[in-house]
C-alpha cells in the first residue's frame, strides 16, 4: 500500500486564509470541512455535530452523522486528528470541551 499523505496548506487571498483539502491513503478532507476544523484547532470554536464526533472518538455517532461523502473518508479525518493536530484536543468529549475552554480565554 503506497502512503499516500499531503499536509494541509492555506492560501492567502483578499486577507482571508483557506485551508486546502487534506489528503492521506488515498481518502481525503475537502476544503468545506478543513475550515472548520482549522477554526476547532485555532480558536476553540465548535464544529459541526460530524466533526464534534470525530474529535470525540465517537465512531457510532460519526457514521450516523456523516454525508456519503463523509463516510467514505472517514480514515482521513482520523489521520488528520493523529497525525496533524495536538493530542490535547482530541479523542473524548471532555477533551474537545476544554480544548474550547481553553482557546476561548488565551
Amino acid at each position: 500500500m503506497k502512503l499516500e499523505r499531503i499536509k494541509n496548506v492555506t492560501r492567502v487571498e483578499r486577507g482571508v486564509v483557506e485551508m486546502k483539502s487534506y489528503r492521506w491513503n488515498g481518502f481525503h478532507i475537502p476544503e468545506h470541512m478543513m475550515s472548520g476544523i482549522k477554526r476547532y484547532v485555532e480558536e476553540g470554536i465548535l464544529p459541526g455535530h460530524f466533526l464534534q464526533a470525530i474529535i470525540s472518538n465517537d465512531l457510532f455517532e460519526a457514521c450516523a452523522k456523516a454525508d456519503d461523502d463523509s463516510i467514505r473518508n472517514l480514515p482521513a479525518y482520523v489521520a488528520y486528528f493523529y497525525n496533524e493536530t495536538p493530542m490535547v484536543c482530541w479523542g473524548s468529549k471532555e477533551k474537545m470541551l476544554s480544548w474550547c475552554k481553553e482557546r476561548r480565554y488565551r
